[in-house]
């Protein structure tokens, strides 16, 4: 089955009411493998949302005819959907829903997904700000701090544009993630997308109808990352699925120096994890959960990479000298 047969298949049986705890626990593990699955699930339900008129189509209420209306439930929303989703007989739906003037935010060790009006869905990291903006050309996303995952709803005729550190990421129907804390990271996950910034003010010698900006533009194709520092951009190959691996509540590290992994572990926690030099040049691989600083601390700590040095309510101090063992306040 391709990805949105696999969304209308188990919207339907959602749609139905009557799934087993088996089929309920199947279908939160096929929405959690993998952020494509969610987005996908949750562009069925909106198109679902707005097909009122196809539900009426001859073709869908034949199949209601003599039959009992809790049995023909799954295959009415199949049928309507394939007609609508997959373009069945000649008909497609894709409409353009403008986005409206919206802020969405997540504290720190928050995270939320939304589906925005145009179908498109976006999933926030921790301590994010979003807002998107209403406009009749384009659909205008400002990330203002954080992380977020998008999942573009397809229209062509309305450019999804994310803005974001004085830079512009523009798709059609796409997914990646863009970030924005110390520098400007893209990590396209499949489709591509177009980045483009600005480099500077207009040259004075040029003629009046021709002073904007001369524009720094990179289009990125699925399974890269662009990485931005000031005027600085490299492309390179990336490991997608472990880079938006937060979206699955999970932190993928593989050869990591450990002051890395303790600086991403704290944009979860308002429990900040602290590494001296020297053991903060120590490689780990690993996964943890974010924000969960009890488990890590124990794991680097019983696998003998470190000591813990002190540690309180609001922190923890980790150093690679021998240490006498000392009662961790908050239970690390």
């Amino acid at each position: 089955m391709t990805l949105d047969d696999m969304a209308v298949h188990w919207f339907t049986r959602a749609g139905a009411g009557d799934m087993t705890a088996g089929e309920t626990a199947e279908l939160e593990a096929w929405l959690d493998a993998d952020p494509a699955h969610r987005a996908a699930f949750d562009a069925v339900g909106f198109t679902w949302q707005g097909i009122e008129p196809l539900r009426s189509d001859p073709r869908i209420a034949a199949m209601q005819r003599g039959r009992p209306s809790r049995r023909w439930v799954p295959q009415a929303i199949a049928a309507t959907l394939a007609v609508a989703v997959l373009g069945g007989a000649g008909w497609q739906f894709w409409p353009h829903a403008t986005l409206t003037n919206q802020q969405f935010r997540t504290g720190v060790g928050e995270k939320a997904t939304i589906t925005l009006a145009d179908g498109s869905v976006m999933t926030l990291s921790t301590d994010t700000l979003v807002r998107t903006q209403k406009d009749g050309e384009k659909r205008l996303v400002y990330l203002d701090r954080g992380q977020a995952f998008f999942k573009v709803a397809h229209d062509k005729a309305h450019p999804f544009e994310v803005h974001a550190a004085g830079r512009t990421v523009t798709a059609v129907g796409t997914a990646f993630e863009v970030r924005v804390d110390h520098g400007f990271k893209v990590t396209l996950v499949e489709g591509k997308v177009r980045v483009d910034a600005p480099l500077g003010p207009p040259k004075a010698a040029a003629p009046l109808a021709a002073k904007t900006p001369e524009v720094q533009e990179t289009l990125m194709v699925a399974g890269t990352q662009l990485v931005a520092a000031g005027d600085t951009w490299s492309v390179r190959p990336a490991d997608v699925a472990r880079a938006v691996a937060w979206t699955r509540g999970q932190l993928v590290f593989v050869d990591e120096p450990l002051a890395n992994v303790a600086e991403e572990m704290n944009r979860y926690s308002d429990r900040k994890i602290y590494v001296d030099e020297t053991a903060g040049r120590k490689k780990i691989s690993g996964t943890f959960k974010p924000g969960d600083v009890e488990t890590f601390v124990s794991a680097v700590r019983d696998y003998g990479l470190v000591n813990v040095a002190s540690a309180s309510a609001g922190e923890v101090r980790l150093s690679d000298a021998k240490v006498k063992k000392i009662t961790d306040p908050a239970g690390g």
